[in-house]
């Protein structure tokens, strides 16, 4: 899930999409048994930097949930955690409203299988569920967050309420969090390369959903 401010061109845009997609499918295609493990994350930090990302900040954890005292959580939660351990509250507010944004949204727009297809996957006789929100300001600036865990369970809606046991869980619930610079010259020696190789992706893979006021 990503919004973009409306002060960027439209051209920055469509730069900033192609690049965040182009490095999300590189690195699935690099590693498909192992999606959004730590070997994943390095490729993916790689991919970025060469699509013209300059990183600011980044934090990898691990078991950030273990201590909560209650037996289930959301999607929503985990998120609300990683942001209060990176973000101030006003960041942390447009992160949130865009999960909630996907999560108001009708079930006749059929976007839960399209998410699907991105956040629950089949690694290793689980369910690996995964899911990324980041904002790109009008300045390029990319405050960007995962959450990824393995379940036994069900799964269900993942956007609407969904809880999930902490005893149907296969090891630890784990979060990346980073903000990185967007550079449009580094960016435009890949851009040809990136659009060619995204191909009919480029629009089949992302989705307008809805304007956001915050």
């Amino acid at each position: 899930m990503l919004a973009l401010s409306k002060e960027l061109s439209f051209a920055t845009k469509q730069d900033v999409i192609d690049a965040l997609l182009f490095t999300q499918l590189a690195a699935d295609e690099e590693f498909p048994d192992e999606p959004n493990g730590l070997d994943w994350f390095e490729a993916y930090k790689s991919i970025l930097y060469e699509c013209g990302w300059v990183y600011d900040r980044q934090n990898v954890t691990t078991g950030t949930f273990t201590s909560m005292a209650e037996k289930t959580f959301s999607l929503r939660e985990a998120f609300a955690t990683v942001f209060e351990d990176n973000l101030d509250s006003e960041q942390a507010t447009v992160l949130l409203a865009v999960l909630d944004k996907v999560a108001a949204l009708p079930d006749n727009m059929n976007l839960e299988q399209i998410f699907r297809q991105q956040a629950a996957l089949n690694v290793k006789g689980m369910k690996r569920i995964r899911a990324c929100i980041g904002v790109v300001n009008e300045r390029g600036s990319l405050n960007s967050a995962s959450v990824f865990f393995d379940t036994r369970g069900s799964v269900g809606r993942l956007f609407t309420g969904r809880e999930f046991a902490f005893s149907d869980l296969h090891g630890a619930v784990n979060a990346y969090f980073y903000t990185a610079r967007f550079n449009a010259g580094i960016y435009g020696e890949y851009r040809a390369d990136t659009v060619q190789w995204l191909g009919a992706r480029r629009q089949s893979e992302h989705l307008a959903i809805a304007s956001l006021t915050i």
